[in-house]
């Protein structure tokens, strides 16, 4: 039966995208599905997703990808509504759940439903004399286990009470709370077999190693468990579902730079930016194809010279710009500075910028600041494009954090959402921040914040930074407010 459980569009990019946990009330957790699940959501569209489709010129450059996608909004049937009871799919994990009242464990399939207690009949708390479509419903248990691959799966219950041994397929598991239940020791898992033991020293580092027991691969949301999965053999933590090593979202992100000049009309560019892919596609020896834009000038009702005109220009400046859009971050983020810096853009795109000089303001700004930006108008997109478990850093490639999004190869779009702003850009003096880099106490004040920060990621089993006071002071930039 089909339930309402509402997200924002923005959740889901972060903090609950692909391969997250989704902690509903009423008890019930989802994963968020791989993109090969969202993409039979889009194909269902009965109207086309095409109204989902949107695009960052620089962004899918450096990402590799041909657009990106809005998660689907769930809307109810109504005149005039496209598209709709679209959902994003999701599967149930973890799949162990239990009773709150007898204990009564079941591993739940993850394309399964809620269920209610089956009642055993245990000597003392039991659902056994309670009418079935009264007992209570079954609710995930706390603890799952990760790996540093990106990996989860649900904590081994069996292979823990049995010591790494195996029991009978028809045994049972019970989860009993005592009066200590918030400690570890205070919840026991019993088994009919007569097995029993609680959870104390669960979650010591290696305490599923004392029962054999390593990652199996398992990617809950591309459904890769059991058979399916593909073995890691690295070492499984066992954290509490709601953690917040759990899953950390990896985005990427980019500023629209504008590509038409002021003087152009707004109706003219919104046309040009929801159309480009359609009017260059169309191309005849290269030459942009008249028909093609006479017919959406005309549907847009917009002068077809114009929108050609402008058009062309775009397509000359792009074509003698052979630049390829680079993967540093710094120089990636050097031309989103240079376009504030110049002012580019205009009240009717979606950048819009005034420098004032430091002159303008008092002395203290003047001695400090070249220049401040007042950024009017702002457009950020901001696309998923994988994420980590246990630590934000763990090593791996933005390939392979890629690959753990979809099962599919062909799938060459990333969700995405645009956010709208306005904001302050400060320009310091190199003088003054050259002259404050070399004073000795801010060096002095700087080499203990170092420490302190690179001892607190030995501690975690990282690696060391070599950070800089200027560094901090990029990352101090809200005390300026």
């Amino acid at each position: 039966m089909f339930q309402k459980r509402p997200l924002r569009r923005t959740q889901l990019i972060s903090p609950w995208g692909i391969g997250q946990m989704i902690n509903f009330p009423g008890d019930e957790s989802l994963m968020v599905c791989g993109l090969d699940a969202w993409e039979s959501t889009y194909q269902d569209a009965p109207d086309h997703y095409t109204e989902f489709i949107f695009h960052e010129e620089r962004l899918e450059k450096r990402l590799h990808v041909s657009e990106f996608r809005f998660p689907p909004d769930y809307r109810e049937s109504g005149i005039g509504v496209q598209n709709p009871h679209l959902k994003i799919p999701c599967v149930r994990f973890p799949q162990w759940h239990y009773c709150p009242k007898c204990g009564f464990m079941k591993k739940l399939s993850l394309y399964g439903s809620r269920c209610r207690c089956e009642g055993p009949n245990y000597p003392g708390l039991s659902c056994h004399s309670t009418k079935p479509n009264k007992r209570s419903f079954l609710i995930p248990v706390r603890f799952i286990a990760i790996c540093e691959k990106g990996h989860i799966e649900d904590f081994p219950f069996m292979e823990w009470v049995h010591k790494g041994g195996t029991c009978d397929n028809d045994c049972q598991l019970r989860l009993q709370s005592g009066r200590s239940s918030s400690s570890l020791a205070g919840i026991k898992i019993t088994c009919t077999c007569g097995a029993y033991r609680t959870l104390a020293g669960a979650f010591n580092k290696d305490s599923l190693e004392s029962i054999s027991k390593r990652c199996g691969g398992y990617r809950p949301w591309l459904g890769e468990i059991d058979d399916k999965a593909k073995s890691c053999g690295e070492p499984l933590r066992v954290v509490q579902r709601g953690a917040s090593n759990v899953y950390f979202s990896e985005i990427r992100s980019s500023i629209y730079l504008p590509r038409w000049e002021k003087t152009v009309h707004r109706k003219i560019i919104e046309v040009l930016d929801n159309n480009w892919d359609v009017l260059v596609r169309n191309r005849i020896n290269g030459q942009l194809n008249r028909i093609v834009f006479e017919t959406i000038a005309d549907l847009k009702g917009v002068d077809c010279e114009e929108l050609l005109a402008v058009a062309e220009k775009r397509l000359n400046e792009t074509s003698t710009d052979g630049s390829p859009i680079e993967d540093s971050e710094e120089l990636y983020r050097t031309s989103e500075y240079e376009a504030i810096i110049a002012e580019l853009g205009g009240d009717n795109q979606d950048f819009f910028v005034t420098n004032k000089k430091s002159i303008e303001y008092g002395d203290i700004v003047q001695r400090f600041f070249k220049s401040i930006s007042l950024i009017h108008k702002l457009r950020e997109t901001r696309a998923l494009v994988g994420f980590s478990r246990w630590r934000p850093e763990d090593g791996r490639s933005l390939q392979a954090k890629r690959a753990d999004l979809a099962l599919s190869n062909s799938i060459r779009w990333l969700p995405a959402i645009i956010v709208r702003g306005e904001g302050l850009f400060f320009e310091f003096r190199t003088d003054k921040l050259d002259e404050w880099l070399e004073n000795a106490d801010t060096l002095k004040r700087a080499e203990k914040q170092i420490e302190n920060f690179n001892n607190a990621r030995i501690r975690r089993g990282q690696t060391i930074r070599r950070l800089n006071p200027r560094f901090i002071l990029i990352h101090s930039h809200y005390a300026l407010i």
